[in-house]
């Protein structure tokens, strides 16, 4: 394995790190309406009411939901969580309003709230920053700490993307809950609801999982080159020689 090879390797590392950190400017988290839930439930509520001025809505309703689907209506980037500031939210959607007139208020006012700092993807952007400042450690020590530190915030911002559905459907039923009651839809909010992993999260997994790769490689040829380097064990005592023939 040549030095060149492993130059390129160990050099790659920050490179990737780099990218990972610029990876929570993008969307982790997407939070976007469960419609076929949503129609099912509010068609339920339609037909209970009957003459009211919600069934006269009806069309509005529907054309609400169905201008839902496929749609993030809160999106929550890395920085969203590592600040605890507001995701963004989906405004004028076509085919809602949030006038007086219809019953569907705009979803985005209740989609989506800061959920405080989160302190999983703290530790993974520090331990990412742990990973590019490696580059000026030496030897050997510069792949293993930036290995690690990548492994490390790689399971970091797997676990909390699996933990931050627990605070995120907190605030959706704490700001959604009176605009289902108000349609006459009983149940969970947490039915009306999908989220998912974002574009961000994928990008930051695959990011870190290709530097820890290269520090492991980096590594390995680092310790080849080392073994090969190594001076030669000195030759035993020669065996003694054979006696003479009578």
């Amino acid at each position: 394995m040549s030095a060149t090879a492993e130059r390129s390797a160990r050099g790659a590392s920050p490179i990737l790190l780099l990218l990972a950190a610029l990876c929570f400017l993008l969307p982790f988290v997407g939070v976007s309406c469960n419609t076929a839930a949503g129609s099912a439930a509010l068609g339920g509520a339609l037909s209970q009411a009957g003459g009211s001025g919600l069934s006269g809505n009806s069309d509005a309703i529907t054309r609400c939901v169905q201008a839902l689907s496929g749609r993030d209506l809160a999106t929550y980037t890395g920085v969203n969580l590592l600040t605890g500031s507001d995701p963004t939210t989906a405004t004028d959607l076509p085919g809602c309003t949030g006038s007086t007139s219809s019953p569907a208020p705009s979803p985005a006012a209740s989609s989506g709230a800061a959920i405080g700092v989160q302190a999983l993807i703290v530790a993974a952007a520090i331990l990412i920053l742990i990973g590019i400042l490696a580059t000026a450690l030496p030897g050997r020590l510069r792949p293993a700490v930036a290995g690690s530190a990548a492994l490390v915030a790689a399971v970091l911002v797997a676990v909390n993307n699996a933990e931050v559905h627990t605070p995120i459907l907190g605030r959706l039923t704490a700001g959604g809950g009176n605009t289902l009651s108000s349609l006459g839809v009983t149940g969970g909010i947490e039915t009306f609801f999908n989220i998912h992993a974002a574009i961000g999260f994928t990008l930051v997994l695959l990011a870190l999982a290709v530097a820890v790769a290269v520090n492991a490689v980096a590594l390995a040829m680092g310790s080849a080159a080392r073994l090969t380097t190594l001076p030669a064990s000195p030759p035993g005592n020669p065996p003694p020689p054979p006696p003479p023939r009578a």
